[in-house]
């Protein structure tokens, strides 16, 4: 099964930002804990602060986990070195199954029985001064990983006015995406780029706020709201996060046997109807054909929703 896996997996391609998990609170422990009953290799793909996949081998269940960010790897690699049931491993979700074959653990993802994972930022990208936190005045960065790629800023200093619209639209399904594309560029010539947060949320008020569905009563709402979408289109595409869900979702696809959970986190309206989609392409395309039954969502909090998906395997 596990080189079947490998070869099945597609490579990726090479936040409402006030919505986050700030910490793995005690209800969402029982959640989770609940969900979880009767699972026994769970592979925890969101590490951060690491509490969770410390209540999971608390709980008795084998934990392999996957983050992207440095600062996790030390907490890993303490944790390993206390329970032998544990194991870190650093990186993006499509780097998975080549991490798994290198460190020879087959035997782990053949046992899988639940996947969890969490999209978008953590409290610890927040820390980082990358401009995730668009209630802060920090550089335009909004890279959540490395150092490598352009960053925020360097995008709209050289795309176009089409290639700008295009971002907006098609990932944060940003209302008025061509004018205020059409103001970024005009800024540029003004020898204005944007630079910070608070650039761009400048630009995309002004262009706003004289338009006619952002006036009444609501009208400052509405101008946030289409600025926390600019800002969720642009932190997607920089982390080239929409490949990445798909990826992970694929993998579960491939790796879980039937009644197995796939817990996930997310934080924003627009990033669970993009996953939505994601979980359900493949079904829509086999009539009658359920692969996916989400039999619980979670409001956690903060806009902060936890959905709770068993896998169905039928007779093909």
């Amino acid at each position: 099964m596990f080189p079947t896996l490998l070869n099945k997996l597609p490579r990726a391609k090479s936040r409402d930002f006030s919505r986050l998990l700030t910490s793995f609170s005690a209800e969402q422990q029982n959640i989770v804990s609940e969900a979880l009953q009767g699972q026994k290799t769970v592979f925890d793909l969101s590490f951060r602060d690491g509490e969770r996949s410390k209540l999971l081998l608390d709980k008795n269940h084998r934990v392999l986990a996957l983050d992207t960010n440095k600062s996790a790897i030390e907490p890993m690699q303490l944790l390993e070195s206390q329970n032998s049931n544990f194991v870190g491993l650093k990186g993006n979700f499509s780097d998975l199954p080549a991490s798994l074959e290198q460190n020879n653990l087959k035997s782990w993802a053949e046992s899988c029985s639940a996947i969890v994972v969490e999209f978008g930022p953590s409290p610890q990208h927040l820390k980082m001064g990358r401009g995730l936190d668009c209630t802060l005045n920090e550089p335009l960065d909004l890279r959540m990983h490395d150092d490598s790629g352009p960053t925020g800023a360097n995008l709209l200093s050289f795309l176009g006015v089409t290639e700008i619209e295009n971002i907006f639209s098609r990932y944060g399904a940003v209302s008025n995406a061509k004018q205020i594309a059409i103001s970024i560029v005009e800024q540029r010539y003004l020898n204005k780029n944007v630079q910070t947060t608070e650039d761009l949320k400048k630009i995309v008020t002004e262009t706003c706020k004289n338009k006619e569905i952002f006036m009444g009563s609501d009208g400052h709402y509405k101008i946030q709201n289409n600025i926390d979408k600019v800002f969720l289109a642009l932190r997607l595409f920089i982390n080239n996060e929409l490949n990445e869900m798909k990826f992970v979702t694929e993998f579960a696809r491939v790796l879980l046997q039937d009644q197995a959970r796939f817990i996930v986190f997310i934080q924003t309206d627009k990033e669970e109807k993009h996953f939505r989609n994601i979980l359900f392409a493949e079904t829509n395309t086999k009539a009658g054909n359920v692969e996916w039954d989400i039999e619980n969502g979670v409001d956690m909090g903060d806009g902060v929703v936890m959905l709770d998906i068993v896998r169905c395997r039928h007779p093909s």
